[in-house]
This record gives structure tokens, sequence and C-alpha cells, in this order.
């Protein structure tokens, strides 16, 4: 084609043709690239390229003042790979073209570039239906594939991104950041995993965790990615069951940590010194002030008080005495732990499926295509690092300084872990397993060669400290020394606690798990404070 017959088809206008395909907005060399490998331009890129930068040196004004691009691409029927020019003084490119480009123009050009304003979108929006937060997974693993070279690594994921033409840009945008700044290796796959209990460990279960949903969303060769978009609203806040398995998965990972064992000692020191200061009350003081106050009970008050007995009272004072100063709140490691597993899943996933624990966290920009947040969760983001004996980032770090957490504890109405208790028959012999505080007092008292003595069958009926009042009542009857009687007693049965509590602190990940158990204490709720983008990614956003 003669340059006059191109100069003519470039004054030609045809915006007002329905069956035009121009919506692909080009402002930079980038924006062309990426029109023309998705369109094959039917124009010399190189041409374009230098009209488009003759166009910005020279300041040119665009006719759309709403969507200012130089270009807009076609990309649909016989528009396919041709451009519209979209600026007001044309006779300057004309010029420009015919000095620099003539024989190209004269070459290549043919009807394949146009004037007039198209059908852009937005700079940065796009035109239909926009992706749900499952289909944009599929349109940045699409995009990330075909930039790796393997463009069928995920058909599943073609299938869904191939319903979303206008946000392919956007996707390959974002894949280029993850392949090129974050450094993601090999091909990519949407997980895609269902929100299954199936998915769940025994331990998330037995702790009251009920959300089977993965915290992976995708997974290339070294990454686990759990991803969110920028400015989305949050799905849920934490449930009560998930906050507890969170906080008990946390009090797990201090078990196996040597810079927690502070931590664990002060805990273990402070239940010790609770409980000889507490049992020489009862052995006194307290007991004396429930034998007087029986007496002047009605018949049914009566029942009621040895249904609740001695043993519990002590036990529940004792435990408020722990549960006041049972804070782990502070705690910086229990708290980078949290952090490590509420965005994690280390825990909450079963062996059987590993994919559905997160080490990175990535969150985009739907407008911009720009990765707005890169959280490592491992201490290098790869998903070997996802361990029951963390190494914890520098990201989960600076997140847990802005945790807040409270945790509130019970003692069980039904007493402290009954299944473990022996009960009023003379069924008293130790327990082979991790005794109850409970179970360890009566075994001492039941094997007690005095009390024993002055009690007779009388013993089988008692609880433990009703035994210790009736034998201090025997032996003052008979002119034995009570004091000495009950000083051995308390001795021996301080130091079984104190080797059951050595015990527990062996257990390494299990040490808490020993330690409640022991006391009778449970987790009653646990009420957090996050940042808004991390709750967003440990619960979900909706889509």
């Amino acid at each position: 084609m003669s340059l006059q017959k191109y100069v003519q088809q470039l004054k030609s206008t045809k915006q007002n043709n329905l069956d035009e395909g121009f919506s692909t907005p080009i402002s930079s060399n980038a924006d062309l690239d990426s029109w023309d490998k998705e369109n094959k331009s039917k124009v010399d890129i190189k041409i374009l390229k230098d009209v488009l930068k003759y166009i910005q040196d020279n300041n040119l004004k665009v006719s759309d003042k709403k969507s200012p691009v130089p270009f807009v691409g076609g990309d649909s029927g016989k528009d396919k790979g041709r451009v519209k020019l979209r600026v007001d003084d044309v006779d300057k490119v004309k010029s420009y073209v015919q000095s620099k480009h003539s024989l190209e123009v004269a070459k290549k050009s043919s009807a394949d570039i146009d004037v007039g304003k198209g059908t852009p979108t937005k700079q940065g929006e796009k035109s239909g239906k926009a992706p749900s937060g499952a289909e944009w997974e599929n349109v940045i693993t699409s995009s990330y594939n075909k930039l790796m070279g393997d463009a069928d690594a995920d058909k599943d994921a073609n299938e869904v991104s191939d319903r979303f033409p206008d946000y392919h840009d956007i996707g390959k945008k974002i894949a280029k950041d993850l392949i090129d700044d974050k450094k993601l290796k090999g091909t990519m796959t949407q997980f895609g995993g269902g929100k299954s209990k199936a998915n769940l460990s025994d331990f998330w279960i037995d702790n009251g965790g009920k959300d089977g949903t993965p915290k992976t969303d995708m997974y290339s060769d070294n990454y686990n990615i759990s991803l969110k978009k920028k400015g989305g609203s949050q799905l849920a806040s934490g449930m009560t069951g998930e906050t507890i398995a969170t906080f008990n998965a946390a009090l797990s990972y201090m078990g196996t940590d040597r810079k927690s064992q502070k931590k664990i000692n002060e805990i273990m020191t402070m239940v010790e010194d609770n409980f000889t200061k507490l049992k020489t009350n009862y052995t006194v003081t307290a007991i004396r002030k429930l034998e007087k106050k029986k007496d002047s009970l009605t018949p049914a008050d009566k029942k009621v008080v040895s249904d609740y007995s001695e043993t519990e009272s002590f036990h529940k004072e004792l435990n408020e005495k722990v549960t006041q100063n049972l804070g782990f709140e502070d705690n910086k490691e229990f708290l980078e732990f949290y952090i490590y597993e509420c965005l994690s899943g280390v825990t909450k996933f079963n062996d059987s499926i590993k994919k559905a624990r997160a080490s990175v966290c990535v969150e985009f920009d739907a407008k911009t295509g720009a990765v707005s947040k890169f959280y490592k969760i491992t201490s290098d983001g790869k998903k070997e690092g996802l361990s029951k004996i963390p190494i914890i980032s520098p990201d989960v770090e600076s997140i847990a300084k802005k945790a807040k957490l409270y945790a509130a504890w019970k003692t069980p109405k039904t007493g402290p872990h009954s299944s473990f208790r022996v009960g009023l028959t003379n069924s008293y012999q130790e327990i082979q397993e991790l005794p109850t505080l409970r179970t360890l007092i009566r075994n001492e008292i039941m094997n007690d060669k005095i009390a024993n003595a002055v009690l007779k069958e009388d013993i089988y009926q008692l609880d433990e400290f009703a035994i210790i009042r009736r034998t201090v009542n025997k032996l003052k009857q008979i002119g034995r020394s009570a004091k000495m009687w009950t000083t051995n007693l308390i001795s021996k049965i301080a130091k079984k606690v104190k080797k059951t509590l050595d015990t527990i602190k062996k257990m390494g990940s299990r040490i808490f798990e020993g330690l409640f158990k022991f006391l009778g204490i449970e987790l009653k709720s646990v009420k957090q404070s996050l940042p808004k983008d991390v709750e967003e990614f440990a619960f979900g956003q909706d889509a």
C-alpha cells in the first residue's frame, strides 16, 4: 500500500462501528508486548513503540479524557491484532510516520491502524463480570504457567481463566511479579481443596476445630500460596473452636521451643508454690471450717455438700489461683507461634493433605496487577520449612507484635477430668498413665497405713479430704500426734506432685496438655485482635 493510502486510512474514523473489538488499553511498551503476545499484532511492534514514545515525548493530548491511553488494542473479531490511535493531533503523528517509517508503514500497516476512541476499559479496570476469589486463583495460575512455558500444566485453571479474557493482563502482571521478584519456581496448580472435615488432624478436632478449608489456594514447586485480593471483605471471624484449637497448637509449639522453657518453668513453679500453700490450708483451717459448716446444714443440704466434696473445693481454689496467673498473651514466642499456626495450618491439617498448609501469604491488587503484600510464614517462605518445630520468619515476628490475645479458663462442671478419677471404691491402685492431681492425692491417702488402720473399711466410702479429716479426729481421740501424721502425709503428696510435674516437663509438645489434665483446667474461650489483612488470610474472604 502507498503512503498516501496509509495516511488516508489513518485519518478515517470508525468509532461508531458496533462490531469493533478495540478494548485493550495501551500506554506502555509492556502493554504493547502483553497485547501482542495475546493477539499477534498485525502492525510492526517496533513501529508502534516508536510512535508511542513520540506521543509521550511530545505530550500529545488524548481525545478521551476519561480513558487517557494513546492506543487501544483490538482483541476480538476482525479487529484482533489491529490498533486504534486516540490522539487529537493526528497530523503530527502522520508527519512523524512519513519522515521515519514510510517504507515500513507502506509494507506493514495496511488497514491495521485506525483513528478514534474505541471502547477501552478504564486503566486498571476490566469489562464484564469480575472473577471471584477462587476464579482469580485460576486466572493467576493459568497466566503463571504460560509465562513459565508450560501452558497446559493446569488445564482446569485454563478452562476457568478463559471465561475472563479481560482480566488476563492483570493475571500476567501478578504472575510476572511472583516469578521475577518472589522467585517462584516450576509450574503452578490451583489447589481447589474442598472444605472437608476429613482434612483436619485429630488434634484439631479434639480441640473443637471444625473448619476444614485449606490455607493453600495454589502451589508451585517451592511455595504453597494463601491468596487474597486487596480491599476484599472478611468472610468471618474466628469461631470459638478454631481459636481454641489455634491457641492449643501454639502451646504445643512452645513445648518444643528452647526459648519458651523459661515460661514453662515459671508456670510449673507457680503450680508447685500454690499447691504447697493451699494444701496446708486444707489440712488445718479449711477442713475444720467445712466440718463445722456441715453440722449446721439440713439433711438435703448435707447431701449437696457431700456431692461437692472438699476435694472439689480444693481443686477449684487451686485452679483459680493458677489460672489467674496463667497468661500467655504477653509472651513473645507464644504470640509468634499463634500467628504461625493461624496462617499456615501446620497442626490443623493432617499429613495426608500437606498441600493444605500454606508457606506464604500473597495479597494482590486486582486494579493494578501489583503484589501488594507477600508474607513469608516459614523462615524463607518455602514449603519445605512447614514444620511442627517452626523457625519463625521476620514477617511473622512483625505481625505478632501487633496481635493481641486473651484466654479465659475454666474447671469442668463434672470435676477435674472425672474420666481419670479412681472413684470411691477399693480400686485405688496407681494409674499407669499420667494421673490427675486428684487421683495422685487419693492414691497416696488410700495407701497410708495409719489412715487404713484407724478408719478400716470406712476409708473406701470417703473422699480424700474427708479421710484426712476423720483420721485427724481419730488420732486425737487416741492421743496420737495428728500434726505429725498430717505433715508427713502432705510431704509425701508434695513429692509425688513434684515428680509428676517433672514428668510433664519432659512431654515436649504435649507439656501443656499434660499439665492441664493434671490440674483439671480447660480453655474456655480465646479472644483475638489481629491485623485486618491477617484475619482475612486466616479466616478467608467473601468471594
